[in-house]
């Protein structure tokens, strides 16, 4: 159980950042839930997506703000945070070829193409996290490409070692 006082400010919706708070609403209107939700204490899937998904989408848009900072935007540990950031990273990538989460994917890309729509605040580096799927997914396409062509390359060799011997 933890201890009753803690060491994270718990802020209140008017006191955090403003970039903090657009990606928590483009991530909760994405998700179908409310900013107090994703502040609450309520553990369901729909809800812990959206804090996965804010908190893998904050830290790549603004690596300004350190685990402890974006956890006490929605009251998490900063543990809580990091774990969050792994999650939904494995949930983003591709395993042998197919995407590990499309759902999840779709929905975290719809969310960071919002952000790149909305003027009111500007994204480091262009981050678009539709753009760094579609680059991973040609990346992967790309290997798999030239481990065929190796595995048809080695087997031509094998046919002809075999016939000449």
């Amino acid at each position: 159980m933890r201890a009753t006082t803690s060491p994270f400010k718990k802020t209140r919706v008017e006191e955090l950042p403003a970039e903090s708070l657009v990606v928590m609403r483009a991530c909760a209107e994405t998700f179908g839930t409310s900013i107090e939700e994703m502040r609450g204490r309520v553990r369901n899937r729909n809800i812990a997506d959206a804090r996965h998904a804010y908190a893998y989408l904050i830290s790549k848009i603004y690596p300004r703000f350190s685990s402890i900072e974006i956890g006490a935007s929605i009251n998490r540990d900063h543990s809580t945070i990091l774990h969050a950031r792994k999650t939904a990273k494995s949930r983003l990538e591709r395993l042998n070829g197919k995407m590990v989460d499309p759902d999840f994917t779709n929905k975290v890309s719809k969310a960071s193409m919002m952000l790149s729509k909305d003027d009111s605040h500007e994204v480091s580096e262009g981050f678009n996290i539709a753009a760094e799927v579609e680059k991973r997914q040609k990346l992967m396409d790309l290997r798999e490409r030239i481990e065929y062509r190796i595995l048809l390359s080695g087997q031509k060799i094998k046919n002809a070692i075999e016939l000449t011997a």
